[in-house]
């Protein structure tokens, strides 16, 4: 036999929130002003620091209990700055976004590379992944990522295409990469 109870024991909202290019620096989510994909937010209860994560249209969800909230969107540069939202859960309207301005301070790409390799076992083939993104406040064009193997490594292969090879550096060309 299953009971259920039909009233609800938790206290815990979600709240919607999205993540924008505030252009005209106001704070305030205006026509034409773009979603920003791939960005963390942060969360703050008290001494509580939590994490929320964009999807690919700026969007984020994240449950709130009792208490008061700031939000911010921190930056791995100094070429953004992030505007700040501060809610108190007991009166904040669910069915409301709360939208979160970025505001570049310049107009300059910032690349950020990554590089991994989960296992490398001689006489083995290892993968090596290379992860990029340009974090600035601009496309960055004809960029391209330089990367320099051991003498021991044995390159086999890309996902993107080798555009020369000196010595034991690889340059991949990466185009115009635009900013996320």
């Amino acid at each position: 036999m299953c009971i259920r109870d039909s009233i609800a024991t938790s206290s815990t909202k979600l709240l919607t929130g999205n993540v924008f290019d505030d252009a005209n620096k106001n704070c305030v989510k205006d026509n034409g002003e773009t979603e920003l994909p791939k960005r963390i937010v942060k969360v703050e209860n008290g001494s509580k620091i939590n994490f929320a994560y964009t999807d690919a249209y700026g969007n984020f969800r994240f449950p709130i209990e009792q208490g008061d909230y700031q939000f911010n969107v921190p930056s791995s540069n100094s070429y953004w700055n992030s505007c700040i939202k501060s809610i108190s859960a007991s009166t904040y309207n669910l069915n409301d976004t709360l939208y979160i301005g970025l505001q570049a301070l310049s107009k300059c790409p910032f690349m950020e590379v990554d590089i991994q390799a989960p296992f490398l076992r001689r006489c083995f083939e290892s993968d090596i992944y290379v992860y990029y993104k340009n974090s600035g406040t601009i496309a960055a064009k004809d960029a391209y990522i330089d990367v320099a193997l051991d003498t021991n490594f044995i390159y086999i292969s890309s996902g993107k295409p080798v555009a020369s090879i000196n010595g034991n550096v690889y340059s991949c060309l990466l185009y115009t990469s635009a900013f996320i």
